[in-house]
């Protein structure tokens, strides 16, 4: 009976992720029909009200995408590319969902994943994951208002994947994982299902400080190479780190940029509140980064210079 009551369940919540889906569209439509440019146009209840029935059709995913859509810096030039950039994502995300049988089983709990479907935790414990010596590279954290997003992004030396680990922490509650930058633990990491893995639970750990050697990419080409690779896989796919070597932060028509040393450059996020810090370390020379993001903005978290680790 447990079995039937459960299949009942997860039918009615895929009908009601399908009814939500099928509304989105329709409000995407509109919004494309209207033209983007009348976006900036738009009340907040007109984001906040799609958001809302997509948390009623249990789709958190996507309701945060929307969120995020109609947060988008308008203000900014060209914020149009990146606004495309969003919304093509939730199409696709879309239309996979609708063609679902027909994917890769671990592209199909990629979208899942998108729309806001969790996987149980335990379930992944079970399986067999990548013991390593993990670098933390960084720690970001986004407060919202009942509870906190911690990010952990990790580097393991031996294997060269990377790894997010992701704690959320409600108001009132503890800590389960406590990771500092710079630090390095010996894990069994247990990557979620994907064609392009990421995010990851820890299994099993031991205490580390050992000095670790970390593989880098050496050009913003390298960083590129392995992008297209990843897209190729994961069209949709979001924010990911990387670790590259000799790059100087720049000014250029009153933006920061990092160079390589084929001269190639890549802008650093207007979000990034710590330029003067970097600016103070790397003295103008070329430095190690560790960064978050895709595409030709990021995020510093992190940099080397002269063997030293420094938070950013």
């Amino acid at each position: 009976m447990d079995e039937v009551a459960q299949a009942k369940r997860q039918q009615s919540r895929h009908q009601k992720v399908s009814d939500g889906i099928d509304e989105l569209k329709l409000w995407i439509k509109d919004l494309i029909r209207n033209g983007i440019l009348s976006a900036p146009e738009k009340p907040l209840t007109y984001w906040e009200n799609m958001a809302k029935r997509l948390i009623d059709a249990q789709s958190p995913g996507l309701s945060r995408m929307i969120t995020n859509l109609g947060n988008t810096n308008f203000y900014t030039e060209n914020w149009q590319g990146s606004f495309l950039d969003q919304l093509l994502k939730i199409l696709l995300i879309i239309e996979g969902y609708h063609n679902l049988s027909a994917l890769d089983p671990a592209l199909q709990e990629d979208i899942k994943s998108s729309i806001g479907f969790t996987q149980n935790q335990e379930e992944l414990k079970e399986q067999k994951g990548i013991t390593d010596t993990w670098f933390v590279l960084g720690k970001q954290v986004v407060e919202e208002d009942t509870y906190t997003t911690e990010k952990y992004w990790m580097l393991g030396q031996q294997s060269n994947k990377y790894a997010l680990i992701l704690q959320f922490v409600f108001n009132g509650q503890g800590r389960s994982i406590s990771l500092i930058p710079g630090s390095s633990i010996e894990a069994e990491l247990v990557y979620y299902p994907s064609v392009a893995p990421l995010r990851a639970i820890i299994k099993s750990s031991t205490g580390s400080n050992q000095t670790v050697s970390l593989n880098s990419h050496n050009t913003w080409k390298d960083v590129l190479d392995e992008e297209v690779r990843i897209y190729s896989l994961l069209p949709f796919s979001g924010e990911r780190p990387l670790v590259i070597s000799n790059v100087t932060p720049v000014l250029s028509d009153n933006q920061w940029w990092l160079m390589d040393t084929a001269k190639d450059i890549n802008l650093i996020s207007p979000e990034f509140k710590s330029i003067y810090k970097l600016l103070a370390i790397s003295g103008g020379n070329p430095v190690t980064i560790a960064a978050v993001g895709y595409h030709n903005t990021y995020e510093p978290i992190a940099c080397w210079h002269k063997e030293q680790f420094y938070i950013l």
